[in-house]
């Protein structure tokens, strides 16, 4: 009882001893408040231990829960002259008041001192860099600096990812280069040139410029350039050869002089190195927000989920050094980036993109399949294939400020593909005893081509009473995929049906797709916070999918028209929605809430067969619901809901067999409903000034009505028969976090980031239902090291794990299902360090440790990358560099999925060991002022 009581007391006295300290500081001229002045507070007691905080718009500040001991306060902001004030404490209080502080105004600062801007600014949609805080290497790429941004990663194979999502698009200045291209922008563009990176969530141009969010917002990136980068010229060539028959040449020529600027890039390799990132975004516009024929549009409440791919069945993946660019691939390309201002309300922007491409790919596959009738079975497949293709893509944006209430924006668009596939498999079937049940080979030869003309039209009108808009935009598109496949199928069976069986066929399909879109949205301030919102929509797509048959007679040629396995096929999509929201708008927060109505109508017909199919016809009615509260310019948090709907693919609704593979028949079903997702997603953002820190989070959750689901059918020889069904209990949960913390001005940094991804699946496996739950977890900590200018050193090691398990719709474990788990450990380095006389030498390592993989495709890859590069001439722009590519000669592209009722494992080729020796000319040159260097830093953040 004496202990107890004694412990209160020295706890009483502890609290009683912790005092609250707060200020207001003022300027001494203006006596007006000073917003963000850094104050730091030093007791004297532990003298070593200093705290920091920032003065808010007020002026105010406070320290909490400072022990009650003598101590000092510094005062030290831009453009004030720094002051100390000791404080006495003769007794314990609960609050310190140092009234009003007074700082003076410096009348003239210190040329040798240079007070950094902060390295982060987030706000409600935007994280905004400062990239002069991030330190890169002389001649780095944008690529380089964004890989420093904490939040940001970068794949090995230039895919940039933001905050948990994939950055769709870039833009320079705020307008599209090279029709948003990431990989473009970001490989090709200096990044000494950039003075902010900006990471947007877009909703799109009608959202930008009405203030009416809509839909689910895409990852864009904005790359705005210094103001003396916007006058001069600059550029690189570069031409290399090395082993194994290996070559690279490229161009990269760029004129800006303010609103005009001329890009012309040229790239030749087969070093899997591409120029441009042909189907995977640009464009921009109503056209590609809307979707036509794909989804119907979202709510006005916005908002997004996070890793989306991972939302549909339980397709997990869990891959060591996986990546994309299976295979080896020659590529021939070149672009031409374009913009002006023809006159003051008039600008353009546009571009043209040409790519060649030559793959060749060869791929293990190991499949184990779960069957209700025949237990496990088994596949081998080895595959050969090649693919030549050529890509053109157009993209031209006017933008028409009529007067400074209207405005006027035209974006026609237009893209052609066209390829030569070939590929050659031999499979090998087993029971669940591993006895052979099947054996034999496909071919198949396709030529495809599919051109696409689309336009989009904005118009924006601003009345003269604040917060009074209108805005409409307008689309049309018509587009078409023509494609022939030979196809040849050989199987012996060594169960019934017992014997040899041989299929040709010549398979014919026409698809056409025509559509027209219109939104138009409408704003009315009903207070000075707050304003009403209506939006109305029309969407409408016609499509057909022509498909023709014919079994080919092996000896002759001779082709004959096969009926079951062909039809013209037709379908409608119209979709609407009216929407009613009040948005109210406060200094330090926003919140929208409202109601969608969208009713939906989907008719299809065979004009084959002379049958029409039952419209079906839907009314969604969605919430409208978004939150956002900014705390600080460095601190924000996020929730929004959002509903769409989404109709069936061709292919799903195509009420005919494809037998073109019979190891894997489908059948499409014209009955299908349109599918519907609920998602709520959070975000929370925060940057600390003083120390530097950065934590980004998001959580989002999605659940699904009607969600399309293949059935899968097994027979006897581990053949399967494949249709889409209709199923409800399908939901995903998924959370991402960055922290990162830097030290000693940026010298170290820490970084740990995670992703969490849960998914609810339904699985229709011959006549049964099962539950599919999957788990796809992933970890990451990297540490890295800059010492001045000349080393830079990181290192990390990641984790990630894939679950699954299956029980029936009782809750019991499906036996015939196989729970499996597998996971990968992957240890990584890299380094780059200048060498006396201009000599720079740099590295990266990974290697991966897989487990839980299939025998026949378990490796654990070590990569290791390095160079060597001597720089040349007085500005050091002229660089010769031998580089060695996978020196240890391990690259291979491992990777298992696992859906419904199986689990494969793949094996592809790579790009493998090869040296490499470039010879590179760089030309920089501006007409406006250059940065000024050799300046004293005063340190504003990291510790």
């Amino acid at each position: 009882m004496r202990k107890l009581l004694l412990f209160t007391l020295i706890t009483f006295y502890a609290v009683t001893s912790l005092a609250q300290v707060k200020g207001t500081v003022i300027d001494s001229t203006a006596k007006k408040p000073i917003d963000k002045a850094v104050i730091g507070l030093v007791i004297k007691s532990n003298i070593a231990d200093t705290i920091y905080t920032v003065s808010n718009e007020k002026g105010e500040f406070s320290f909490a829960l400072v022990p009650a001991s003598n101590f000092s306060v510094i005062f030290n902001t831009m453009g004030y002259a720094p002051i100390a004030k000791f404080i006495p404490v003769s007794k314990a209080e609960k609050t310190i008041s140092l009234g009003t502080v007074v700082l003076a105004a410096r009348s003239k600062l210190l040329s040798e001192v240079l007070v950094t801007a902060a390295p982060i600014v987030i706000k409600e949609d935007t994280v905004e860099y400062n990239a002069a805080s991030f330190k890169v290497k002389e001649n780095a790429m944008a690529e380089d600096l964004l890989k420093k941004l904490p939040g940001v990663t970068v794949d090995k194979d230039g895919t940039v990812t933001a905050q948990g999502k994939t950055v769709t698009k870039v833009k320079v200045n705020g307008k599209d280069f090279f029709g948003g291209d990431v990989k473009t922008a970001t490989r090709e563009l200096p990044a000494n040139i950039i003075d902010k990176v900006q990471v947007i969530d877009d909703y799109g141009d009608q959202a930008n410029i009405s203030g009416i969010k809509d839909g689910e917002p895409s990852k864009v990136i904005n790359l705005q350039l210094k103001k003396d980068a916007n006058h001069g010229y600059f550029g690189r060539t570069t031409v290399g050869a090395g082993t194994e028959d290996r070559y690279q040449a490229s161009f990269n020529g760029n004129y800006f002089n303010n609103n005009t600027q001329l890009s012309l890039f040229a790239n030749s390799n087969n070093t899997n190195q591409s120029l441009f990132s042909f189907g995977s975004g640009g464009g921009g516009g109503m056209g590609s927000m809307m979707k036509m024929g794909q989804s119907i549009m979202s709510d006005m409440g916005g908002g997004s989920g996070l890793m989306n791919a991972m939302s549909s069945g339980d397709q997990g993946f869990v891959s060591g050094n996986s990546g994309s660019n299976t295979g080896i691939t020659s590529t021939n390309s070149i672009g031409f980036n374009y913009r002006d201002q023809w006159s003051k309300k008039i600008s353009v922007y546009g571009s043209y993109s040409y790519g060649h491409k030559n793959n060749a790919a060869i791929q293990n596959t190991a499949t184990q399949n779960s069957s209700e009738r025949f237990g496990s079975s088994y596949r081998n497949e080895d595959l050969l294939s090649t693919n030549i293709g050529d890509n053109h893509r157009f993209y031209f944006n006017m933008e028409y400020n009529v007067d400074s209430f209207n405005y006027l924006k035209i974006s026609p668009s237009v893209t052609y593909a066209n390829s030569d596939a070939s590929s050659n498999t031999n499979f090998n079937y087993y029971d669940s005893a591993y006895n052979k049940t099947s054996k034999g080979a496909n071919n198949n030869t396709t030529g495809s081509k599919a051109p696409n003309i689309s336009g989009d039209i904005l118009f924006n009108h601003r009345f003269r009473k604040r917060g009074r808009n209108f805005s409409v935009t307008a689309s049309l598109g018509t587009s078409s995929s023509l494609s022939d496949q030979n196809t040849q199928n050989v199987t012996t069976n060594y169960v019934i049906p017992v014997g040899t069986f041989n299929q040709y066929q010549f398979i014919n399909q026409d698809n056409d797709n025509h559509n027209y879109g219109f939104a138009a949205t409408y704003s009315e301030p009903l207070t000075k916070y707050r304003t009403l919102d209506l939006r109305l929509s029309h969407n409408f797509n016609y499509a057909r999918n022509d498909k023709k048959t014919y079994l080919v007679d092996p000896v002759t040629g001779l082709q004959t028209y096969y009926s079951s396995l062909s039809n013209d096929y037709e379908n409608d999509f119209y979709n609407d929605r009216v929407g009613v929201s009040v948005r109210t708008t406060m200094k330090k927060y926003n919140y929208t809430l409202g109601l969608s109505l969208q009713p939906v109508d989907l008719r299809g017909n065979s004009i084959t067969k002379d049958s029409a199919y039952s419209p079906i016809r839907r009314v969604n009615i969605f919430p409208i619901a978004r939150f956002a509260y900014n705390f600080t310019r460095s601190k924000t948090l996020n929730i929004s809901y959002r509903g769409n709907a989404t109709q069936p693919s061709f292919s799903q609704l195509q009420d005919v067999t494809d037998s073109s593979n019979i190891q894997y028949i489908t059948r499409g079903n014209p009955y299908l409903k349109p599918s519907v997702t609920h998602s709520m997603n959070a975000s929370y953002n925060n940057f600390n000034f003083i120390s530097g820190k950065v934590l980004f989070t998001n959580i989002s959750f999605s659940t699904t009505e009607n969600q399309i689901v293949n059935r899968t059918i097994f027979g006897k020889t581990g053949s399967q028969f494949a249709r889409p069904e209709n199923v409800n209990g399908y939901y995903n949960a998924n959370g991402f976090y960055t922290y990162s913390k830097p030290y000693k001005n940026r010298k170290y940094v820490i970084t740990f980031t995670g992703t969490a991804n849960y998914n609810h699946n339904v699985n229709l496996v011959d006549s049964g239902k099962s539950i599919g739950r999957n788990w796809i977890l992933s970890q990451r900590f990297n540490f890295e090291y800059n010492l001045k200018e000349w080393l830079e050193l990181g290192t990390g090691i990641g984790y990630s794990l894939n679950d699954v398990h299956y029980k029936n719709s009782d809750g019991k474990p499906v036996s015939t299902l196989q729970n499996t788990s597998s996971n990968a450990v992957t240890l990584s380095t890299n380094g780059s360090a200048d060498i006396p006389k201009n000599w720079v030498f740099r590295y990266d390592l990974d290697y991966t440790i897989n487990s839980g993989l299939s025998s026949s495709v378990t490796k654990n890859p070590a990569i290791l990358n390095a160079s060597m590069e001597k720089q040349l001439f007085k500005k050091k722009n002229g660089i010769v560099k031998l580089a060695a590519f996978d020196l240890f000669n391990q690259n291979s592209n491992i990777n298992r999925s696992i859906n419904a009722n199986s689990i494969v494992d793949t094996r592809s080729n790579k790009l493998t060991r090869y040296f490499m020796l470039t010879f590179t000319y760089r030309i920089q040159k501006f007409t406006g002022k250059q940065p000024q260097s050799g300046m004293k830093m005063v340190r504003a953040f990291g510790g």
